[in-house]
């Protein structure tokens, strides 16, 4: 199998930077980076590190083969067997989370509220019902700065640098805006519809903990809690689905999917300027088609990643692939066009957006979810 030359190539990499240390047997506890518990067993075997290893492999840079030895110290090398602390597997973390979360969990993404994505620029009421917006304080003032996503009840996922931003010193978050189309209207009316938002407060941030270590954009992702569970609110606030299990949901998985030219969707309220001197942000929640592929832009923006399987690749096609705001999803349907499911959250792209061939990278929300799921509670 390809997959075991790529093993062997590993090996020899780790090796070089592995000092020997004592084996400990398959299936001992310990302790993966970023997360609690991991088991000791033989690379070929774990599954979430295979992309890591596929890099480390195709790559050869330091930093990739630097993020491969952190799984290995803990689990060590002989000379037949590389041996890596495997993170826990979707699966796993899912029947560890605690009572009812995984219930709500379920409750999510649901197509058919409306169905009017096709192209257009502006959202029309209840169609994007798990569209969060950040208020904070940037700057000395308050203002609405970053996109979210609702993803449970009580947690709404986002990027990284919309709560902590090394650039922008004071920057904090002072609530979440749910249920929100125009910013000029509350309630807001749409053929005889009208809903009011719904303003949370926040009980907690959990920003990832690798969040800008090995590259300033590394991990961008945070957890908010809300201070109460938004529910019962259809068609108005509404949960989107994780990417649970994306070989049922999409056919393929996500390496795969990356490279299909499938076409998501990204929303927001960012500006709908291409000129990062002239920012003209709307009152109206924007959306785009964008295609999901890799471009050589976007692998050069990867190579500074240790591992760049953490991150994906959209758009390239088009003016309307930076117009989602930061912190907003990357979303596509099922094959069955019944859910939604976030794969991304809107990280970074160009200085000036719709520059032809350029791309918006997001964080990989499969990539990330044993972070994710570890850090939910009821």
């Amino acid at each position: 199998m390809a997959f075991s030359r790529k093993v062997v190539d590993a090996v020899i990499l780790v090796a070089w930077t592995t000092l020997p240390i004592l084996v400990p047997a398959q299936g001992s506890a310990c302790k993966p980076p970023y997360l609690e518990r991991g088991s000791c067993m033989k690379v070929h075997d774990c599954r979430p590190l295979q992309g890591l290893v596929d890099s480390a492999f195709r790559t050869k840079e330091p930093q990739v083969v630097s993020l491969l030895r952190q799984y290995v110290d803990s689990c060590g090398f002989d000379s037949k067997n590389l041996r890596v602390c495997c993170p826990p597997s979707v699966q796993e973390l899912v029947s560890r989370l605690p009572s009812g979360v995984m219930d709500k969990l379920k409750q999510c993404g649901v197509r058919a509220l409306t169905d009017k994505i096709h192209g257009g620029e502006t959202a029309v009421l209840n169609e994007l019902p798990w569209m969060a917006l950040l208020r904070g304080r940037v700057g000395g003032r308050d203002a609405w700065h970053c996109g979210g996503t609702l993803i449970h009840p009580r947690y709404v996922l986002t990027a990284g640098h919309c709560v902590s931003d090394p650039k922008v010193p004071g920057l904090s978050v002072l609530g979440v805006r749910l249920g929100e189309l125009n910013l000029t209207s509350n309630p807001d009316c749409q053929l005889g519809l009208c809903n009011s938002v719904v303003d949370v407060g926040i009980e907690q941030i959990v920003v990832h903990p690798e969040y800008n270590r090995g590259c300033p954009a590394c991990h961008d992702l945070a957890l908010i809690r809300l201070n109460r569970a938004v529910e019962n609110l259809l068609p108005q606030v509404y949960p989107i689905c994780l990417p649970l299990d994306p070989e049922a949901a999409f056919g393929a998985n996500l390496a795969a999917l990356q490279d299909s030219r499938d076409i998501a969707v990204i929303a927001g309220w960012g500006s709908v300027s291409g000129d990062p001197f002239n920012v003209q942000l709307p009152t109206v929640l924007q959306k785009a088609l964008v295609p999901l592929m890799r471009t050589p832009f976007c692998e050069a923006l990867q190579k500074r990643y240790p591992d760049p399987t953490s991150t994906l690749c959209a758009g390239g096609e088009g003016p309307a692939t930076c117009k989602g705001d930061s912190g907003g999803p990357l979303m596509i349907d099922n094959r069955s066009r019944t859910r939604w499911y976030v794969l991304g959250i809107t990280s970074k792209g160009p200085s000036s957006c719709g520059t032809p061939n350029t791309q918006t990278l997001f964080s990989s929300v499969h990539y990330h979810l044993p972070w994710i799921l570890s850090n939910l509670r009821p």
